[in-house]
């Protein structure tokens, strides 16, 4: 046979492949529980870290570092501590 043949029959079983592929069961997603509401804890506990800083340094910014800012509020008011975050490209 040819290499023409033989690139036309090669080229033919990959495109096959890739369909069989793309026509394969699709995964399905398993449904996860909600977290669980964490209480408060009592009044005049929990802010061991009263007066403290933690900074941060990241890459983030726009919609991703208000994010992080809305991540970190509910930890800032239960220890007393404040998070900086510093912004970096590098």
């Amino acid at each position: 046979m040819s290499k023409r043949i033989w690139w036309i029959l090669l080229s033919v079983l990959v495109v096959g492949a890739m369909l069989l592929a793309a026509c394969g069961p699709k995964a399905t997603p398993v449904p996860t529980k909600a977290p669980t509401e964490v209480a408060p804890p009592p009044e005049g506990e929990g802010k061991e870290f009263e007066g403290e800083t933690v900074n941060v340094l990241g890459v983030w910014g726009g919609s991703e570092l208000e994010s992080f800012y809305a991540m970190v509020a509910p930890w800032e008011e239960r220890t007393g501590a404040k998070v900086e975050f510093e912004g970096t490209r590098d």
